[in-house]
């Protein structure tokens, strides 16, 4: 996912701005309604999208108050691999 892999930049990051932020922030609420809307027009296993839609929900955590690390995406991206 190009939402995915542009927020992972930023995650990365270690000095992030207020903007930055914000846009780490908008980018993974992007990726997760692109997400809803795969599984509404029945795209990959059914039983996969969950562990998809926590591992955004710990990156969310994971990046509050500026925080920045590396790997943080590498298992969302395995998860995606096995979706199709």
């Amino acid at each position: 996912m190009l939402l995915l892999g542009k927020a992972e930049v930023l995650a990365q990051t270690s000095d992030h701005s207020e903007s930055d932020n914000n846009t780490l922030a908008l980018l993974l609420d992007e990726a997760r309604i692109q997400l809803e809307m795969a599984e509404l027009l029945g795209y990959g296993k059914q039983e996969n999208y969950q562990g998809i839609y926590e591992q955004i929900d710990l990156l969310e955590k994971k990046s509050t108050y500026g925080k920045s690390g590396q790997g943080w995406f590498d298992t969302i991206k395995q998860k995606i691999s096995n979706l199709f």
